[in-house]
């Protein structure tokens, strides 16, 4: 009894310094915590998608719904939040969608999604929806060059590594993080990669924007990887234990600050999970039974959250948002687990206001 306690008390020695270094340092600039909390603020629906509009669809895609199933022009246009002061505003429209002024610049809005398989869907999503609102092909040959691909009026969508959407208004790109140990992912050449792309493609090193959720596939671990035993933890726990949250923080939080460091004038925002369809009396997953229970889903978003505030990071809670719908109203009925392309539209649309808002904030300050 006495070695195990000495052998706790020793990890904790070890980590906790590890975790208070972390969590001192704020990762965006202090002008950030000005910043409308567009993505936390209580809000409401304004308009849904009917019922007849979310049946089930082959792998996902939009570009198979009809266009009279898929209320396209109301996209950006949903979520109206109670704070007067605060308002949304139609981003992906104004920002991705409407064609540029003719007498004013218009820069290319440059995104990086660091994340799970709902952020490759939801660059995927943008790229389609641009391509419905101008009645223009997809390109999907990862072999065709991105800015060729624009010159014979097509959008350039491609899902090879990294996953990637280039149109004349925007240039997207989304690498598949599994999890946040860095023993398990090179992070160096996963953003080198990105990075590398981004010039080539749109002459700049930096995007504007980095989102990142990754907590999706953490959980899944969980409950089905063998490999990963070494955590103990798996569906036979009520919940996930605190030593085990930390853990999570603190490689979560070390991957927000490689992201700072190889990105030192992006602005960072992170987002949290929508709830997959639970079985109300064991809380685990109705339709993908493998995957992590209600509880656990619950935690982890807590974990974002409180690493949001204490790094300074704007948050997205899509939690929140879908909080009250049923199932079918904002999961994939392939699975149940993923969130629906509507839902992630209104949240990319919260993070582009945030980048609109920083823009001008910090527009203003420089040129005082």
């Amino acid at each position: 009894m006495y070695v195990v306690a000495s052998l706790i008390v020793a990890a904790w020695v070890t980590l906790y310094p590890r975790l208070l270094e972390a969590y001192q340092e704020p990762v965006n600039p202090p002008i950030v915590a000005s910043l409308c909390r567009y993505g936390e603020e209580p809000g409401t629906w304004l308009d849904l998608p009917s019922m007849e509009a979310l049946q089930p669809y082959p792998l996902q895609r939009m570009r198979l719904v009809p266009d009279d199933k898929l209320p396209h022009k109301k996209v950006g246009g949903r979520w109206q939040l109670y704070n007067k002061d605060c308002q949304l505003s139609n981003r992906i429209r104004a920002d991705l969608l409407d064609p540029p002024q003719p007498d004013a610049p218009t820069p290319r809005t440059n995104v990086f999604f660091i994340g799970d398989s709902i952020d490759g869907l939801t660059l995927e999503y943008t790229c389609y929806h641009y391509a419905r609102e101008y009645g223009i092909n997809i390109t999907r040959d990862v072999e065709c060059p991105p800015i060729p691909c624009l010159h014979t009026g097509n959008v350039a969508l491609a899902g090879s590594a990294p996953n990637h959407c280039i149109t004349e208004r925007f240039a997207m790109f989304h690498r598949f993080v599994a999890t946040a140990n860095p023993e398990e992912v090179d992070f160096n050449e996963l953003l080198g990669l990105m990075i590398f792309y981004l010039e080539k493609f749109s002459g700049v090193k930096e995007p504007q924007l980095v989102v990142m959720g990754l907590e999706f596939w953490e959980l899944a671990h969980l409950s089905w990887d063998v490999n990963r035993t070494y955590e103990q933890v798996n569906m036979d726990h009520t919940f996930l234990p605190k030593w085990w949250l930390e853990s999570f923080r603190q490689n979560y939080t070390s991957l927000i600050r490689l992201v700072r460091q190889k990105l030192p004038s992006a602005l960072i925002v992170v987002r949290t999970n929508a709830f997959p369809w639970y079985d109300c009396q064991d809380g685990k997953p109705q339709e993908r039974k493998g995957w992590a229970k209600k509880m656990f889903v619950g935690q982890m978003n807590a974990a974002i959250r409180a690493t949001a505030r204490e790094l300074n990071l704007p948050l997205i809670d899509v939690a929140a948002m879908s909080e009250g719908m049923v199932p079918q109203q904002y999961l994939n009925p392939g699975d149940y687990v993923h969130s629906l392309h509507w839902l992630n539209l209104e949240a990319f649309n919260i993070a582009l206001n945030i980048l609109h808002q920083y823009t001008a904030v910090t527009t203003a300050s420089n040129s005082r």
